[in-house]
């Protein structure tokens, strides 16, 4: 009984440890987009392929499978996790209604606002409901429900990535003469090279622990 309650202190000692050692990558990983955004690191010309804001976005995801599959103490740390917290973080997705603000105001093009900003909220607005499901009924985790949101989150990435970089002007009248230029520059770059790729790595995280499950 006392070794088993010292191995529990233990790893919840050790997880308290690497939370906080996670929360300094996040803030390091934020300052670092900061001074590379404001460098202009991810600005280009009209025509050019958005190649920096791809990396800025699948560099940090990628980084992060890698260390999951690679490191026990970050599995045992994702595995043991609180979702509900990390789901209601997601509501902070509503904030696509401002893609629709931008859209209206002729600065963003529709094929990339309508579905990257309507996806966006659907996620946003459906997150507390997601998230107090898994805090009252822990085996939530597994069901179709939980699984399919976090599908469904991923892929509007997907299609939102997709479809700003076909109208970033790489393909310029094909889709429009307004592009997704805006969308490499600051404040608006924060959202391809921070926080889509923070979201993205939260649903991975609910679909690693669904598969667990």
């Amino acid at each position: 009984m006392k070794g088993n309650r010292r191995a529990t202190q233990n790893s919840a000692k050790g997880n308290r440890t690497l939370g906080w050692f996670l929360a300094g990558v996040l803030a390091l990983w934020f300052v670092t987009v900061s001074s590379f955004a404001f460098a202009g690191f991810f600005e280009r010309a009209t025509e050019e392929f958005p190649a920096a804001v791809l990396i800025g976005f699948l560099g940090p995801i990628v980084l992060f499978l890698v260390a999951y599959w690679s490191s026990k103490s970050l599995r045992r740390f994702v595995l043991t996790m609180d979702l509900s917290v990390a789901t209601a973080v997601q509501g902070g997705r509503f904030g696509g209604l401002a893609f629709l603000g931008f859209y209206a105001h002729g600065m963003l093009p529709g094929f990339f606002a309508w579905p990257a900003g309507l996806g966006d909220m659907a996620i946003g607005i459906t997150a507390p409901w997601i998230a107090m499901r898994l805090e009252r009924h822990p085996e939530f985790v597994a069901s179709k429900t939980y699984i399919g949101w976090n599908v469904f989150g991923l892929l509007d990435f997907v299609v939102a990535i997709g479809t700003g970089i076909l109208c970033s002007g790489i393909a310029m009248g094909t889709f429009g003469t307004t592009t997704t230029e805006i969308m490499s520059q600051v404040p608006l770059v924060f959202v391809p090279v921070f926080f889509v790729p923070l979201y993205s790595i939260l649903h991975l995280v609910g679909l690693l622990r669904a598969w667990a499950a």
